[in-house]
């Protein structure tokens, strides 16, 4: 098996494991953790931080 093909089996459990997690939360816990951190907005392969929808860094 590749290098690829291992970090690809990897990555795949860490996603599920997280989506498990996030299912059985209640929203206090939720917001307790994730509260700040989720905004709509992402960062560019070159660093850059950008909303997707207007105000989004805020929401």
């Amino acid at each position: 098996m590749s290098t690829w093909a291992k970090d690809y089996v990897a990555i795949d459990e860490a996603a599920v494991q997280i989506t498990d997690e996030l299912e059985v939360q209640d929203e206090a816990l939720y917001l307790s953790s994730y509260g700040n951190e989720c905004t709509f907005s992402t960062v560019l392969s070159d660093g850059r931080r950008v909303e997707l929808l207007p105000g989004g860094e805020g929401e």
